[in-house]
């Protein structure tokens, strides 16, 4: 959890010596991952965590590739909201509450948070109690390294240009398989399809072309950009009609579903 007094993980902040070299290891280690494949020409595991990657989707933040396919133009997702092209929604437009989600998939606090109430979320939502607003930053590349906050929301992107239910899906399996905040593992497009591939019905030629070339980057820039402008000070925040949500306690427990459940019922329209 963040707040102007006192950044959490996730939160806009100048990355601390500590991270900086946990950052250039891991970058070390990509680039070795990227040598070892070139030379044995086969697929490795990626990350640690046995996921199979091609060199060619592991690409690091000052790849040329990565740099053209930002500077693209900006495809928005068919689902994104229609007076703002930059938020992701999900549950009915008629719902009298909303719930503005702000957070970063890199944020290791947003995925605690998630795995807690994310499905619940959902369930709200689907019930048609509330409607959810996703907000999402992309500052932990910038403070950490690498692109993975960033190929994270372009997948997104593609998921939620094919409807809203495969943008909810996925989302829910990008934070119950979170890398460490340090570890770029979203950063490798292959990963990401794999984690796609849990989604009943979201892969497909196009999606996973969709992915792999990165179409939907130059508008994950923009969501990034956006939140920097007009977003809160950090992640992870949630707002109830526009009240702000204490998303952890004092001693650093999350919010719970029937907590979450409580809140709408009492704070509710």
């Amino acid at each position: 959890m963040s707040n102007k007094k006192k950044p959490a993980a996730g939160a806009r902040r100048p990355a601390s010596a500590g991270l900086r070299a946990q950052a250039q290891r891991a970058k070390e280690r990509r680039t070795r991952r990227r040598r070892a494949t070139a030379v044995a020409g086969c697929i490795v595991p990626l990350a640690g965590i046995g996921v199979l990657g091609t060199l060619i989707a592991d690409r690091s933040a000052d790849d040329p590739s990565v740099a053209r396919a930002a500077s693209g133009p900006v495809k928005v997702p068919a689902a994104a909201a229609p007076k703002d092209p930059t938020t992701l929604s999900y549950g009915p437009a008629h719902a009298r509450n909303t719930l503005d989600v702000y957070e970063d998939p890199r944020c290791p606090m947003c995925g605690i948070l998630e795995r807690s109430v994310g499905r619940e979320v959902r369930r709200l939502a689907d019930q048609g109690t509330v409607k959810v607003n996703y907000h999402f930053a992309v500052f932990i590349d910038r403070a950490a390294g690498g692109t993975g906050s960033r190929f994270a929301v372009s997948a997104l992107g593609a998921a939620a240009d094919r409807g809203v239910t495969c943008f909810q899906r996925l989302h829910e399996e990008l934070f119950a398989d979170q890398p460490d905040e340090t570890d770029d593992g979203f950063g490798n497009t292959g990963h990401l399809l794999d984690l796609a591939a849990r989604v009943k019905g979201l892969r497909s030629p196009s999606f996973d072309a969709a992915v792999r070339d990165l179409r939907y980057l130059p508008w994950a820039e923009s969501v990034g950009k956006e939140f920097q402008r007009s977003g809160p000070d950090g992640t992870p925040q949630r707002e109830l009609n526009g009240q702000r949500l204490d998303v952890f306690s004092d001693r650093g427990e999350p919010l719970t579903p029937s907590h979450l459940t409580r809140l709408v019922r009492e704070r509710g329209a």
